[in-house]
């Protein structure tokens, strides 16, 4: 853990350089267990992958982050039958007094009105489940991964020795030194500002506790006619459901209020939709839900797009919905092989990480139970742009989660081959193309066909020459008319 020493100074005798206010009597046990355990910096654990994605510099060695758990940890899912403790992290065993100071500190908060207030929702009562220490952390704008229990919010307060580091949440600045806020870390756009000197922050929420298959049996059962869908269950439909028709869908658009481009509405309200990737009808229920008035849609694997049909048999009769039943690709030949993605090890029947040959996650070892006849099906194949392109002169939205063909597709990009469109959402392969060169090539080439690009790491992750991180990124992409070309 990088300048522990000086975290323990600042909280035995704080800097006269930097902006002071009187240290609460409510904090004084907290901060005894704090000198402790920055006593023993090799127990403090680096940046987890998903918090390096959103702090500044994505730099493990600025700062340290961990997790406490309420003791003792037992969760009671939303049904409220008991379940497994849940994984205690190593920080409880190594920190067991500050554990107990923690979650002390959050019930006296929560009791004193004059150290708890409100930012556009108010706090919850009783308790969080856990509590996130960070050192030295300077976050960018992101909101929280996962989701929050119900009626829950998250509370942060900071104690050191700093200036600046105030928290910005939807564009407005608070002072959280030994000041409290509340607020919906899982909704509400949020960061860090800078500062300078020792400044640590504890942040006390409770994560949803319900599984993705109960997530996706609530979400489809809230569904009213003529608005209906189908999924398989224990197969990863249930993630696709959970994602694109969960309370805020993931192709939403960027939060509101973010510093680094103006607020742009992606709702597909109006706009003729090119869907490639379709899997089960997802993302076109949603565009339909509000109010594309066209989704033409291409989907390869066989059984997704038989369920793709039986989804949307009213919108496809109706001539609103057409569904093609071929993949996208960057190649000039008819077919192509697609590699079917194996069960997953814990049974689940993995649904849609299909890919085209050659850009699989999977190897042929990983699959080497399944008959060589199901490994692979023969599919049809369009290309993107041009004159046989997927891509027509009414299509103004496009969504692409193509498994990795997306990467030379927007390789093949030109000014003026996106014709009329104006919204663009994509994930963007970095498990399969790791140089940042070439994920920068792809957002100057949109940029200068006149497209703002958005995404979580915008003027962060450049930093870094190669994605390090096991996962992908969705990134949004807009403009007005093409025409004039003025967002």
């Amino acid at each position: 853990m990088m300048r522990a020493s000086l975290l323990l100074v600042a909280l035995l005798r704080p800097s006269p350089a930097c902006r002071l206010s009187a240290t609460p009597d409510a904090y004084s046990h907290v901060i005894h267990e704090l000198r402790t355990a920055l006593r023993s910096p090799s127990k403090w654990p680096p940046l987890s992958a998903g918090r390096q994605r959103v702090v500044k510099g994505c730099d493990a060695a600025r700062g340290s982050s961990m997790v406490i758990v309420r003791p003792p940890a037992l969760h009671l899912p939303v049904d409220g039958r008991k379940r497994r403790r849940p994984r205690v992290p190593p920080s409880n065993a190594a920190f067991p007094a500050l554990a107990s100071a923690l979650f002390e500190l959050e019930a006296q908060i929560q009791s004193c009105a004059t150290l708890a207030r409100g930012c556009l929702l108010p706090r919850a009562t009783g308790g969080s489940s856990c509590c996130c220490v960070n050192l030295n952390v300077e976050y960018t704008p992101h909101v929280n991964a996962g989701g929050a229990a119900p009626r829950t919010a998250s509370m942060l307060v900071t104690l050191g020795s700093f200036s600046g580091g105030e928290l910005v949440v939807e564009g407005e600045a608070y002072d959280v030194r030994y000041h409290p806020l509340a607020y919906d870390g899982w909704r509400q756009l949020h960061w860090t500002a800078p500062f300078q000197g020792e400044r640590i922050s504890l942040v006390w929420y409770t994560p949803r506790t319900e599984t993705v298959e109960q997530r996706a049996a609530a979400i489809v059962g809230a569904l009213r006619p003529p608005v209906r869908l189908q999924y398989r269950e224990r197969t990863t439909d249930a993630n696709v459901v959970a994602e694109v028709l969960g309370a805020r869908s993931v192709y939403a658009g960027p939060r509101p209020h973010d510093p680094r481009w103006r607020d742009v509405s992606f709702a597909p309200r109006g706009h003729v939709v090119l869907d490639v990737g379709a899997h089960i009808g997802a993302f076109t229920v949603y565009a339909l839900a509000h109010g594309a008035v066209r989704v033409d849609a291409f989907e390869p694997e066989p059984s997704n797009a038989q369920m793709f049909l039986r989804n949307l048999e009213g919108p496809i009769a109706e001539g609103t919905v057409e569904l093609h039943q071929a993949a996208i690709a960057a190649h000039t030949k008819p077919t192509a092989p697609l590699l079917l993605a194996p069960t997953r090890s814990d049974g689940v029947a993995n649904t849609w990480r299909h890919a085209l040959e050659g850009l699989s996650h999977y190897s042929e070892s990983s699959i080497e139970g399944t008959a060589a006849s199901t490994r692979r099906v023969s599919v049809a194949v369009r290309p993107l742009f041009g004159e046989m392109g997927a891509i027509t002169e009414k299509t103004t939205f496009v969504k692409m989660d193509c498994e990795g063909a997306e990467l030379a597709l927007l390789g093949q990009m030109s000014v003026g081959c996106w014709r009329n469109v104006r919204r663009l959402v994509f994930e963007w392969s970095f498990t399969k193309e790791r140089s940042m060169k070439a994920f920068s090539r792809v957002v100057e080439q949109l940029e200068s066909d006149g497209f703002v690009v958005m995404y979580e790491g915008k003027h962060n992750w450049e930093a870094m020459d190669t994605w390090p991180w096991h996962m992908d990124a969705l990134i949004f992409a807009a403009r007005d008319d093409p025409q004039r070309q003025t967002l």
